[in-house]
């Protein structure tokens, strides 16, 4: 299937929520291409439809004096930190060409982080009746979507070099005691997103079918938060 790529370094998650509503919007009006956002956010603390406050374990004002966002998201799930050095991919993909088959799709995109990981000789799993990947017994893939008109945005998250400590100030998805890590932790070196993003493409392409035709950079992404 053929598909586009939005590359859009550091973006505010606002501004990355305004552009998946704007590529839904062209996909769902018979856009020929999927689309594949790939970025990272500030820090940001986000609250899915079914989210419990009390999963955020610091209050506003300790948020506010880190420079921490805290915003409501449209996509499944509960409480999920983002911050720099986790990259985040966002497919606007059309459901219909796959069957509509929602539980398919997430493991897909689950798959999609196995695969990622494997390429660094990372084995890589998931846990039985929960969402995302998992390094040994630590978290390091996280999953949330949302799904209009059989079109899908919001999507995962890896920990590939972020402040692991950070995590610590949520209750991930409502799980007690989880553990992160991250692919430079494992590794035992400092790498960045931009450096294994094309990894994180690869594996998108083998697990989903993607032929890739365009790929815009940030310039051209804000040309869709100012419409």
């Amino acid at each position: 299937m053929n598909c586009e790529i939005y590359d859009l370094g550091l973006t505010g998650y606002q501004d990355a929520l305004h552009i998946q509503r704007q590529l839904h919007r062209y996909k769902c009006f018979c856009q020929i291409y999927d689309f594949l956002l790939v970025l990272e956010h500030p820090a940001v603390i986000t609250l899915g439809r079914n989210a419990d406050l009390n999963n955020v374990l610091v209050d506003a004002e300790f948020l506010k004096r880190h420079n921490v966002e805290i915003v409501e998201s449209d996509r499944g799930g509960d409480v999920t930190f983002h911050l720099p050095g986790q990259l985040i991919a966002y497919p606007i993909f059309d459901l219909k060409e796959r069957g509509k088959n929602i539980k398919l799709f997430l493991h897909g995109l689950e798959e999609v982080i196995i695969r990622f990981l494997s390429f660094f000789n990372i084995g890589a799993q998931r846990v039985q009746g929960m969402r995302g990947v998992w390094a040994g017994n630590k978290k390091i893939g996280s999953i949330g979507i949302g799904i209009s008109k059989w079109v899908s945005y919001h999507g995962l998250s890896i920990n590939v070099n972020c402040d692991l400590g950070l995590l610590s100030w949520i209750k991930p998805c409502g799980l007690e005691a989880v553990d992160f890590t991250s692919l430079s932790r494992i590794l035992g070196k400092d790498l960045s997103c931009s450096e294994v993003k094309g990894v994180l493409l690869d594996a998108f392409s083998t697990v989903f079918g993607l032929e890739y035709q365009k790929s815009y950079q940030q310039s051209a992404a804000e040309q869709l938060i100012l419409a």
